[in-house]
């Protein structure tokens, strides 16, 4: 009986640590969600103020642009896994669109390839391909299936 006892009271424990992590989890990923926030706001006034003459020239403008809208879609996809992680520590699965699982691929391998990949769409837009799962699971193999042909 002792040795029941002390396995559920380990358990118990287990259970309990297991909680624990899971209450730091939400608070780290709140404040994570807030200094994004705070970033995106930042962008948002700088690309509101910036105006073109105050560059050397249209490229150096352009630049800033660039780079910009790039951190913008960091921080997106920095968003987008923290809500994945916090998803799947509740044991969740979303929805996932896969029009926007391609994108989110092709924008990786233009990154890890430095090469500008051009993939032609021909998608049915009326047609709005939701399937149930992991975006991150979904974006990984299609860039296994695109590192295979870059």
């Amino acid at each position: 009986m002792t040795n029941n006892n002390q396995s559920l009271e380990d358990s118990c424990d287990e259970l309990e640590d297991f909680a624990m992590l899971g209450r730091l989890y939400v608070g780290l990923s709140h404040d994570l969600k807030n200094m994004l926030g705070i970033i995106d706001m930042s962008h948002q006034l700088i690309d509101s103020t910036l105006d073109e003459s105050n560059f050397k020239n249209k490229e150096e403008y352009k630049s800033v642009k660039e780079c910009l809208a790039n951190s913008k879609k960091v921080i997106g996809y920095i968003n987008h896994l923290n809500d994945e992680i916090c998803m799947v520590s509740r044991g969740e699965k979303g929805l996932v669109n896969v029009y926007n699982s391609i994108d989110i691929t092709i924008d990786l391998l233009n990154h890890k390839t430095n090469k500008k990949v051009k993939i032609e769409k021909k998608l049915n837009k009326s047609y709005n391909p939701i399937i149930r799962g992991y975006s991150s699971h979904i974006v990984s193999a299609f860039a296994k299936i695109g590192r295979a042909h870059v």
